[in-house]
């Protein structure tokens, strides 16, 4: 099959059984391995410039989790293009997890899933990322003195890893996704908001933040900001499944809830998680279970 997201003609495509509705795993050679039901596969856009086709394939190998639907094309279309520093850091955090070991021999090919997890147009933007800026200007990638491979990653680049994992290490910011309707306005009034004061986080909400940028950046902003995600998904809103699965992919801690007669709505693939579920009526008793749950995940600030 094609691939709806970077038009390789090499992907495949499975059902996953059991599923509430038509959902297929998609393994693409650039994209990675993604799940999606029919809306999506069957609404990608006309004629994709390869920017356009860049950051959705970006988009979708960074964001692993997620089932794609239709709704998912407008939401990539309105972000904008990661920084050449950024694509730096995402290629750098690739490499890492694919070559763990200080000292080992790394080889790039700059193409593939080498061009999606950096939103890489093509092989001529990722081997400028990998040699002239990682290598060259970042010192994060060195190489024997006579040039040419093998390459590894430096004492600089480990040490800028570690950087970017003390980021949200040391954040007191946690992000809030939730349905903003006033039928959990009590949830946040005398739950959340208390349990992750009380414990010296500052909760986020997006709705009573003051900002001037699209509303999707200023969620991407916040979550990167965060040390943890307290995600709600009683109402069962496409939004809470998005930024949930936008956390995980960047390694950030998801505490997970929902309303008990919203239990059974929970897409199936996200089931086997934890989650506090709660009622109306037991708002005091969660939110001492809320504090001891983000206690125990991600500890106290520091």
């Amino acid at each position: 099959m094609k691939c709806p997201v970077c038009l390789n003609l090499s992907a495949s495509e499975e059902e996953i059984e059991n599923a509430p509705r038509l959902i297929l795993k998609v393994n693409c050679f650039r994209c990675g391995e993604y799940k999606a039901d029919a809306s999506f596969l069957h609404s990608s856009p006309e004629n994709p410039t390869p920017e356009e086709i860049a950051k959705a394939s970006g988009w979708v190998y960074n964001n692993p989790g997620i089932i794609l639907d239709e709704a998912c094309w407008s939401q990539i279309a309105s972000k904008n293009n990661p920084s050449v520093g950024e694509k730096s850091d995402l290629l750098l955090l690739y490499l890492t997890k694919k070559f763990p070991k200080p000292n080992q021999e790394l080889a790039f090919q700059a193409c593939g899933q080498e061009l999606s997890c950096c939103y890489a147009i093509d092989k001529d933007e990722a081997s400028y990322i990998f040699s002239r800026y990682l290598k060259d200007y970042k010192h994060y990638i060195s190489n024997p003195q006579h040039g040419g491979q093998p390459f590894v990653i430096s004492p600089a680049g480990w040490d800028h890893i570690h950087e970017l994992s003390r980021i949200n290490s040391d954040s007191k910011k946690a992000f809030c996704a939730m349905w903003f309707d006033d039928s959990v306005k009590p949830l946040w009034a005398k739950s959340i908001s208390p349990a992750i004061s009380e414990l010296g986080y500052d909760p986020i909400r997006i709705d009573e933040r003051q900002h001037n940028n699209k509303i999707d950046d200023e969620i991407i902003t916040a979550i990167k900001k965060s040390r943890f995600i307290l995600a709600d998904f009683s109402g069962n809103r496409g939004g809470v499944y998005f930024e949930a699965g936008y956390a995980l992919g960047l390694n950030i801690p998801v505490i997970w809830m929902v309303r008990k007669k919203d239990l059974k709505k929970i897409h199936f693939d996200n089931r086997q998680y934890n989650f506090l579920v709660w009622e109306p009526n037991n708002l005091a008793d969660l939110k001492q279970k809320l504090k001891a749950r983000i206690e125990a995940t991600v500890g106290l600030p520091k």
